[in-house]
């Protein structure tokens, strides 16, 4: 990503400090994280490539525990599509408990993109949401769009911005 392109994602992503009522969800292993912006608007960030949420101790949440059964639903494990009935993986316990204790009180502190396209999203409860570039390639990493809203979809990738209509 050049400098041109880092600063027209940053000023697409101001909308989002002080963003509220924030919630993290799935549909299938479409990662999907909500927030009402600044604006008054819905936004929706999509993290396709690996993403990880941390307090200041610890993980919390990654991509990947979305595929990990809990322990009471192992014994679906010979199921390959156990992981995806909703609320019998790790993600989805983590997403609940989210969105329960957090999702009315938390709000977006800062937003930083890096040149490579990381996006670190800090919360105003210590919590932290980084998605990592994980290729060199024009796959999609992360994507942000409003709900509902007719302006082209901000899709980064490793290559740098591809926009919906560019697909």
């Amino acid at each position: 990503m050049d400098k041109q392109e880092k600063e027209i994602v940053e000023k697409r992503l101001q909308v989002l400090i002080g963003a509220e009522k924030i919630r993290f969800g799935r549909s299938i292993d479409v990662i999907w994280i909500a927030l009402k912006g600044t604006d008054g608007r819905d936004y929706a960030l999509h993290p396709s490539a690996f993403f990880r949420v941390c307090d200041e101790n610890r993980v919390l949440v990654t991509k990947f525990d979305m595929y990990w059964l809990l322990p009471e639903y192992e014994t679906d494990a010979e199921d390959e599509d156990a992981w995806d009935v909703q609320g019998h993986n790790f993600f989805d316990d983590w997403a609940k408990r989210f969105n329960d204790e957090y999702s009315d009180t938390v709000t977006v502190s800062s937003v930083a993109v890096k040149e490579n396209g990381d996006l670190t999203i800090s919360f105003s409860n210590s919590m932290v949401l980084e998605i990592l570039i994980e290729t060199t390639t024009d796959c999609e990493c992360w994507r942000f769009f409003e709900y509902h809203g007719t302006d082209r979809h901000l899709v980064i990738t490793g290559k740098g911005i591809r926009s919906k209509e560019d697909e």
